[in-house]
């Protein structure tokens, strides 16, 4: 199995006593970046940041991989970055077309038509 390499980051503080406790409270934060594939790099590819369903699929992928005792195999990033675009691309157009469709019963409701909308909020 691969070496996986992450870096882990403790903070600890003591919390001075408030009115619900008696004392002080010894407080640990931690925080983690892991990085599943082995490589020595935790910096995140800047060209998958406007993609987060797929960041959050990747996450919940390895998680659950992670959890089976298996390591996924390290993607063709380029690959992966057009498939997202081309996936994102859909899903834009779907959404603008779910968007033009509302729309369009919304004027057949309310009998306007769109240059009155647009008339009206200027």
């Amino acid at each position: 199995t691969p070496p996986i390499y992450s870096r882990l980051y403790i903070d600890f503080s003591l919390v001075p006593p408030d009115c619900r406790l008696e004392g002080q409270t010894f407080s640990v934060t931690y925080s983690a970046y892991i990085n599943p594939w082995g490589d020595r790099n935790l910096e995140q590819d800047e060209r998958f940041r406007a993609f987060y369903k797929f960041r959050r699929r990747l996450d919940d992928e390895i998680r659950r991989a992670r959890i089976e005792g298996k390591y996924l195999e390290k993607p063709d990033w380029d690959k992966v970055l057009e498939e997202e675009r081309q996936r994102l691309a859909v899903e834009q157009a779907e959404e603008e077309a779910e968007r033009q469709r509302r729309l369009k019963i919304y004027y057949e409701q309310t009998g306007r038509k769109p240059e009155q909308a647009v008339r009206s909020h200027e």
